[in-house]
């Protein structure tokens, strides 16, 4: 049996568009990352998911859902706070300008 994995980062949010640092932080998407999540759901749809991993994060639970919107069965979206992005304390923001 072939396992298939396909990983895929999250929608641009307004702290990526700013080129500021973004760990932690749980910024939305902007319309340019919910368009993009959009157009790969769109290219991603003949692609049987058996189930979907996200963080806990805002941004990667709608990226993933917008992945698998036209996705028939929808496969399960699993959650899980492991899959975080690094918390990068005071420098969360910072655009490296200083």
């Amino acid at each position: 049996m072939t396992i298939r994995l396909y990983l895929v980062r999250h929608g641009e949010t307004p702290m990526n568009a700013a080129r500021q640092l973004q760990g932690i932080t749980d910024a939305a998407l902007t319309a340019k990352g919910r368009a993009a999540a959009d157009r790969l759901g769109e290219l991603l749809r003949p692609v049987p998911f058996a189930k979907v991993f996200t963080s806990d994060r805002g941004r990667t639970i709608e990226t993933a859902h917008r992945i698998i919107a036209g996705h028939r069965p929808q496969p399960p979206l699993i959650q899980l706070s492991a899959l975080r992005e690094y918390y990068f304390g005071g420098l969360e923001g910072d655009s490296g300008n200083a």
